[in-house]
This record gives structure tokens, sequence and C-alpha cells, in this order.
């Protein structure tokens, strides 16, 4: 929720240009993006003391993050993108001396025909929810 309580986990809300959300130091291991229509997404994994921040960003849903879409070669739907990275924003950045060398584990999942996910490791994505039993014997 941002400070006027919309719900930004949803791209089809960003409704007031585009949205670009930073997390820095977060004991999370995980993020990701998942859209339900198309019951497809994408998750990252890394040790968030080898990669301490997360950045998921959005053109937004309104007349402006449309026209920015239209360019898009395969879809005009809402889009997100998400980055991972050592830094705590796109302003910060570092050189590496020679011979330096920097090194993390990071893992990228691809996410389809399932419902969200709510915890993600290096090697599998998970969902779990409540359900009735009626409601788990439709799906």
């Amino acid at each position: 929720m941002n400070t006027a309580s919309v719900d930004l986990s949803r791209p089809g809300n960003h409704l007031s240009g585009p949205v670009s959300l930073f997390s820095h130091a977060t004991r999370e291991p995980f993020m990701g993006v998942y859209h339900p229509r198309t019951r497809a997404g994408v998750a990252h994994w890394a040790d968030p003391a080898e990669l301490p921040a997360k950045k998921v960003w959005s053109w937004g849903a309104d007349a402006d993050g449309r026209d920015w879409r239209k360019p898009c070669p395969t879809t005009t739907a809402p889009r997100s993108r998400i980055q991972a990275g050592l830094f705590r924003n796109q302003e910060t950045y570092g050189f590496l001396d020679p011979q330096e060398t920097v090194r993390f584990r990071e893992s990228w999942l691809a996410r389809a025909g399932d419902l969200g996910f709510v915890r993600v490791t290096p090697d599998a994505v998970l969902n779990v929810e409540r359900a009735s039993e009626k409601e788990a014997a439709s799906r």
C-alpha cells in the first residue's frame, strides 16, 4: 500500500504514473512478480547478505504508461520489471580495482500454471493458501 492506500502489488492499480519501489537490507531472500490472468511470473532468490537490494518497476496503467507500452511488439498489457543488486538505489555505484572480484549467488525462477507464490528458495517456488474442501476440490 502506498500513502494513498492504493495496493501497488497489482500493476493495474498503477494509475498515477510509473511506480519504482526499492527495498534495501530486507531479511527476505526473495521477490517476484506474478500475473493472475496469465498465470505466469518470475521469482528471484538471493542471500540478502550478498545482494541486499531489490527493485520493482512498472510504467503504470495510466495514459502515459499505456503510451510507453505501444512500441512493445508482444503485448500492450501492463508490465513489471524486477531487479536485484548490491546497491541501495540506481544512483549508487562502485568500481572494481584491478584484479578485484565480487561474487554472489542468485537464482531466477519462472513461474507458470499455478496460483502465485509465497516463498522462494534457490531451487523452488512455493504457493500455500488456505481453502475450504469445496474450493480445493474445484481446482
